[in-house]
């Protein structure tokens, strides 16, 4: 489950499942979230499916808000996945990552974020071209200069 929001990288996420059809393998993703767009916030995913060519590989549940899926139904979702992505550009602590690991889920999670305090060694992290790593001495943050 994650917020439509910008930092939740969608774009990139549909982008890799778009690379992986067009390399022949077989994908579902099932997207928990408000696929329509929160003002200033995120995207119009169905839109973005679509702009990408995977609409027809995309599941959305139509979630409006959180609380609209019950910790059953969490569960099941991620029981039924054969793995959780999360390409955020940034996370400050990462439910969504917690909450598959309880569930036994893999996770796929962005390398620069929160995340990378507890679940290192347990998921496996990538790199986002264009941002920072978080590590010990940098959590994913620029200093002014850089900007």
């Amino acid at each position: 489950m994650d917020r439509n929001d910008a930092r939740k990288r969608w774009d990139l996420v549909f982008d890799y499942i778009r690379r992986l059809i067009q390399a022949g393998t077989s994908v579902q993703l099932i997207a928990v979230v408000w696929p329509k767009v929160f003002p200033e916030m995120g995207y119009d995913l169905p839109n973005l499916a679509k702009i990408y060519g995977i609409q027809d590989n995309v599941i959305f549940t139509d979630v409006e808000g959180v609380g609209e899926i019950t910790d059953s139904d969490l569960v099941e979702l991620y029981n039924l996945a054969d793995f959780r992505v999360s390409m955020s550009s940034g996370e400050g602590f990462g439910i969504g990552t917690i909450e598959a690991m309880a569930c036994g889920t893999p996770s796929i999670y962005s390398n620069c974020s929160g995340q990378l305090e507890f679940a290192e060694g347990r998921v496996i992290p990538v790199n986002i071209i264009g941002e920072k790593s978080a590590n010990e001495n940098n959590y994913g943050r620029y200093s002014m200069s850089e900007i």
